[in-house]
């Protein structure tokens, strides 16, 4: 990645730029993915705890319950993926279906 970084910048001529102007993009670019990375790092372990500790209560509450919470939500994805997937499925004669053709909104 660093070579990657280092070819990209070869090119770059540092001679227009003062210093520390170059330094201010590049620590304003680093403190952003830092930010990004830290929010989207804490957001996903929150998620998992929130998961991991909310399916212990349930099994703790009512085990048939989490039973039937685990065959029917597979069950929803997969329904929902198969209905999108035929949804989204091309016309056929290669025509868009009418409410993505442009003519079907000039015909009314």
């Amino acid at each position: 990645m660093c070579l990657r970084i280092w070819r990209a910048c070869r090119w770059v001529s540092f001679d227009r730029y003062q210093t520390g102007d170059i330094l201010s993009v590049i620590t304003y670019d680093v403190d952003t993915v830092n930010q990004s990375l830290s929010a989207d790092l804490l957001q996903i372990l929150q998620t998992v705890v929130t998961v991991t500790v909310s399916l212990g209560m349930m099994l703790s509450i009512a085990p048939k319950l989490v039973l039937i919470f685990c065959v029917t939500i597979p069950a929803t994805i997969f329904f929902t993926r198969y209905i999108t997937a035929r949804v989204r499925a091309p016309v056929s004669g290669g025509e868009a279906p009418p409410w993505e053709s442009s003519t079907a909104l000039r015909r009314k």
